[in-house]
């Protein structure tokens, strides 16, 4: 492992507050994401993180170089290690400050999101915000994170397992000397298995939950915080290990069963999570045309009734979250509908969600958002007003005065972190 000289921010430098926050980002042959990402942290106002570590696992691209240029802490794998979770795990052991944030190299962060989540810190082990998934094929878009209005608290994992991991690893802080007391991340599980008269140990890959592992350990000792305020934008595209959907549920249903003698666990926990693989399992067969699809379905789900639960549960959730999504723009921001009679050019493009309603009627463009509601909706006339209140859309007759963010240009934002 190669360790070049450590960076710590220069609070003189910069003339900017620090958090005691070590930011820790993997990165393997993303040379031009990784720099996404670092401009990223330079963004965070009104205070920056004490420390930046760029976990380089053995990239062949220029990936070393964005580190360096930008200043900040790098550590370099003399081989590469697999996975994101060993360059965690070294840039874990190597931080400085109380506390850990995480970022991937492909993700980005909002210019608030350290800032969101310091508050939910006191009496916490693993705080969290919301994030935003944009997809790099497609105009399409999700939210991520908890259904609430107000900061949630967790005492048990139960909610991470089932129906759906809230906290991906880009919008997550954890308390440093907690997370090293359970073990860090671990890329494997490892089980006894019988062979001939005796024990051995069998290993079994969590790739792509490694994450989701660690939060459920860290519980073991205190609460989870989760904003609903989306922080990050997460971004997925091809190439990731997220994208093998086989293995993701495998290796989720493994850490699930793997907490077996924890006093929350409990078997209809795990069949329930079960469902939600059958359910997708089914949705990718009917999407490839498969026609056994719906009987293996209801058969699984006769002989195994709890899994028809957890059916439900992920059939509500994802209900929830797609009105979730309508209210947020790809950019995180609040979507805002356009009605008949206003011009759309006065809404600019990053707060727009497939909300441009000013060619139908004002009828139809209610009952597109009494199913998917937008977070506010520009209206042209009192009636059209009272329309969107019943929707439970908040209708404006002009556009807020909200400055843009004050983020420094590119260039700048790599200058404050190499100073």
């Amino acid at each position: 492992m190669t360790v070049k000289a450590g960076f710590f921010w220069n609070v003189q430098a910069n003339h900017l507050p620090t958090l005691p926050i070590s930011v820790v980002i993997p990165a393997f042959n993303r040379a031009r994401l990784l720099e996404r990402a670092l401009e990223s942290v330079a963004s965070q106002r009104p205070r920056v993180p004490a420390e930046v570590i760029v976990v380089d696992d053995h990239s062949t691209d220029d990936s070393p170089q964005v580190a360096e240029r930008f200043g900040v802490r790098l550590i370099r794998h003399e081989r590469n290690l697999g996975g994101n979770a060993a360059a965690r795990e070294t840039g874990l052991r190597a931080a400085s400050q109380e506390w850990v944030a995480l970022l991937d190299d492909d993700d980005e962060w909002l210019p608030h999101h350290l800032e969101t989540l310091w508050p939910l810190t006191p009496g916490s082990v693993l705080v969290a915000c919301a994030c935003v998934e944009r997809c790099a094929d497609s105009a399409e878009h999700g939210f991520h994170g908890p259904l609430t209005e107000r900061p949630v608290v967790l005492d048990s994992p139960a909610p991470l397992l089932h129906p759906e991991n809230l906290i991906p690893a880009s919008a997550a802080m954890v308390h440093r000397e907690t997370a090293l007391a359970v073990g860090g991340f671990r890329g494997a599980l490892s089980r006894p298995q019988m062979q001939g008269n005796g024990n051995t140990a069998l290993d079994l890959s969590i790739l792509g939950c490694e994450d989701l592992d660690l939060w459920c350990r860290l519980m073991s000792r205190g609460r989870a915080t989760l904003s609903p305020r989306v922080g990050v934008l997460y971004h997925t595209h091809r190439g990731q290990i997220s994208g093998d959907w086989e293995a993701m549920h495998v290796a989720h249903l493994d850490v699930a069963r793997s907490f077996a003698d924890q006093g929350w666990w409990s078997q209809g926990l795990v069949e329930r999570r079960e469902g939600v693989t059958a359910w997708d399992r089914y949705r990718r067969g009917r999407h490839r045309g498969s026609f056994q699809a719906a009987g293996r379905l209801a058969r699984e789900l006769l002989q195994r009734p709890r899994r028809a639960l957890g059916v439900l549960d992920v059939l509500r959730h994802r209900l929830a979250v797609r009105r979730r999504t309508s209210r947020l723009a790809s950019s995180g921001e609040p979507s805002i509908a356009v009605l008949a009679g206003v011009d759309p050019t006065l809404v600019p493009p990053s707060e727009r969600y497939d909300v441009d309603l000013s060619g139908v009627s004002t009828l139809r463009a209610f009952l597109q958002l009494a199913r998917r509601p937008s977070a506010a909706a520009m209206v042209r006339s009192r009636s059209q007003g009272a329309l969107m209140r019943f929707a439970g859309v908040r209708p404006i007759r002009g556009l807020d005065p909200r400055p843009p963010p004050q983020l420094p240009p590119k260039h700048e934002a790599q200058r404050v972190l190499t100073r």
